[in-house]
């Protein structure tokens, strides 16, 4: 019997489909519309990053580049360092205000693409000598900067690629109360962060054991010179952070001091006036006092009657 019902049900449902496909007229189910694989709005970190990069990417190969007007500035900047005597070049992308927010990234002299961060494992001294690239999510940011900047990989290589010989050097950069150096030590780049105690921290992979005596905290420390964290430009001391940010602030005008004064009327008598007053009242104008003697008299005669 249950042989028999199931055989039963089977041939229902057949039916069912032959009448559906009657109804239909036989034709097959219409096709699914083309998904839409336009870009979608920068909603996360990674999409600030990859917009940046691909606007830095067409300044790096004289390529006109625009980013999209807002109300609030965005938290992540891309911009290239280099050498003007080496042509050593990198790109140092920053999407906040900690050490673990900053990365570098380069091109080898073998056409890799190279990453200098904190979330990196790999020794980038050894990928340098290669043609292999980091897979970390930065260089995979870059990759797609890259097809979205329509920007020939050939050409981008050609303009960063660095020398297999390049020199060592270092160059900083103040974001506010933070300098962060750029610095090439052994055909890597890595930056390198001092803190308000004069203690060093180096990102590259292959410096985590050294970070804070490694080869490019030396040549940043050769570029400080003897003052290194008292220096007025470039110093991590909490006196010489201040002393810049102080020099940074625009001075305050006259309006501003007013308002700030406790006393609302200090300072008021070295603006410049804009009323012109004579020695005597005009005529048919009848001085304060007297007005204000004539109403109390006649206050005193309505109450008298």
């Amino acid at each position: 019997m249950a042989g028999k019902t199931s055989a039963n049900h089977l041939g229902a449902a057949a039916g069912d489909d032959e009448v559906d496909g009657e109804e239909d007229g036989g034709q097959p189910p219409a096709p699914r519309a083309p998904r839409d694989h336009a870009r979608r709005d920068p909603v996360l970190v990674e999409d600030y990053v990859e917009e940046a990069l691909a606007a830095c990417i067409r300044r790096t190969c004289g390529l006109p580049s625009s980013r999209p007007m807002a109300k609030q500035v965005s938290a992540v900047t891309a911009r290239v360092v280099g050498d003007k005597n080496s042509r050593s070049r990198a790109i140092v992308v920053r999407q906040g205000a900690g050490k673990r927010d900053s990365f570098i990234l380069w091109v080898s002299s073998r056409d890799g693409f190279l990453c200098s961060c904190f979330g990196g494992h790999e020794n980038t001294l050894f990928l340098s000598v290669s043609s292999r690239s980091s897979t970390c999510k930065h260089t995979a940011a870059l990759r797609k900067a890259l097809l979205s900047s329509g920007v020939n990989a050939s050409t981008f290589c050609s303009r960063m690629r660095l020398r297999a010989d390049a020199e060592e050097f270092a160059v900083a950069e103040d974001y506010g109360s933070a300098v962060v150096w750029s610095v090439l030590y052994h055909s890597v780049f890595s930056l390198v962060t001092f803190s308000g105690a004069n203690a060093a921290t180096c990102i590259a992979p292959c410096c985590r054991r050294f970070r804070g005596r490694c080869g490019h905290v030396r040549v940043a420390r050769d570029r400080l010179g003897p003052d290194e964290n008292n220096d007025a430009k470039f110093g991590t001391a909490p006196a010489v952070v201040k002393a810049r940010a102080d020099a940074r602030r625009p001075p305050p005008v006259a309006y501003d001091k007013v308002l700030a004064s406790e006393e609302e009327d200090e300072g008021l008598e070295k603006l410049p006036s804009d009323t012109m007053r004579g020695a005597r009242p005009r005529g048919g104008v009848e001085p304060v006092g007297r007005l204000a003697r004539i109403g109390a008299a006649a206050r005193c005669c309505r109450h008298s009657w």
